[in-house]
């Protein structure tokens, strides 16, 4: 279900980055007719609910099937193999085939766990308070940045092959990776700045000089005018890149720990990835190409509604009680 709900977001969503079929079947990995069928049947219903459809009547009755979906609601680390087990113990004969079967027709999908953050009880605490005291903010004067990592040649894709014949991708064992500073707000997206060193106080100051501040200009107004938004890293932190902020008059917006599903400019990252990636650069200098060229085709609509999502944001913030939530 949530990759259905994937493919719709990546397509139709307003916040969505309006990819085309093909790139969507690339991000979500599965074929271009699995993507046309799920936007089909959201056009059609606006939903992506399995449609129940006559034939055989079903080996199991509705009390087997709740009791199914209920073990896994409990253990969702279960595999069918032993929740057909735990049945068994429990006097109902039933194989594995039919438990994913029953799995699949109450909505559940087989696929990779969602990795977010490990969140202590201080965390959370911490991330409410931060939370309640910005529900009312306006967002339009903040400058969201963040660093991300590429790497060459490291995405993994599922592909079709014939038995006994397996599709061989090369790989190397130190792939070269670009490292990414970029920023946005609500007027769009800022300059970036990219290198293949470490980042260090010394790197931030020389990224607040040569991306930061032509990134404000292009926005429009004084350095006074916009608030800095980034994460609690040392080199943010340390008494150069503070000296730096002050001395150039620009102001910085406290931040939770541990909260990157807040910054919008994350969703960013995830775009810019995947049109990298359909790129297939080979090299270095052809990956810093291929980065800038797409940065340079994000929009100011997109900038826009991404900085206008953070009200949603916080908001889902305080209804999950400081957890993490699943922007």
């Amino acid at each position: 279900m949530k990759k259905r709900w994937e493919i719709v977001f990546l397509s139709t969503h307003p916040l969505g980055p309006k990819l085309s079929q093909p790139k969507i079947a690339t991000a979500v990995k599965c074929s271009v007719d699995t993507v046309k069928f799920w936007l089909k049947r959201y056009h059609d219903t606006g939903d992506v609910q399995e449609i129940t459809q006559s034939g055989r009547p079903p080996i199991t009755s509705v009390k087997t099937d709740r009791l199914i979906e209920k073990i896994q609601d409990k253990n969702p680390e279960l595999t069918s193999g032993a929740i057909s087990d735990k049945l068994k113990r429990k006097g109902v004969q039933i194989s594995e085939r039919t438990v994913r079967r029953r799995l699949v027709q109450a909505g559940f999908i087989f696929g990779e766990t969602l990795k977010k953050p490990l969140l202590s009880e201080r965390h959370c605490e911490k991330k409410l308070k931060w939370a309640r005291e910005n529900r009312n903010r306006s967002w339009d004067n903040i400058i969201f940045s963040d660093e991300t990592t590429i790497r060459l040649n490291v995405y993994r894709k599922k592909v079709w092959h014939r038995a006994g014949r397996r599709v061989v991708v090369r790989t190397v064992k130190h792939p070269a990776k670009l490292n990414i500073w970029g920023c946005m707000s609500s007027k769009g997206f800022g300059k970036i700045f990219t290198f293949t060193s470490n980042l260090d106080r010394f790197k931030m100051v020389e990224i607040y000089n040569k991306t930061l501040l032509p990134s404000i200009l292009k926005f429009g107004g004084s350095n006074t005018d916009w608030i800095l938004q980034e994460d609690n890293d040392p080199k943010h932190t340390s008494k150069l890149a503070k000296n730096w902020r002050a001395e150039n008059n620009v102001e910085r917006l406290i931040w939770p720990a541990q909260s990157p599903d807040q910054n919008p400019i994350e969703n960013v990252w995830h775009v810019l990835k995947i049109r990298v990636c359909n790129e297939k650069p080979e090299n270095l200098k052809e990956l810093v190409r291929a980065v800038k060229k797409h940065w340079s085709r994000l929009s100011n609509e997109y900038a826009k509604k991404l900085v206008d999502s953070m009200n949603k944001r916080v908001q889902a913030v305080i209804e999950s009680k400081g957890d993490y939530t699943m922007y």
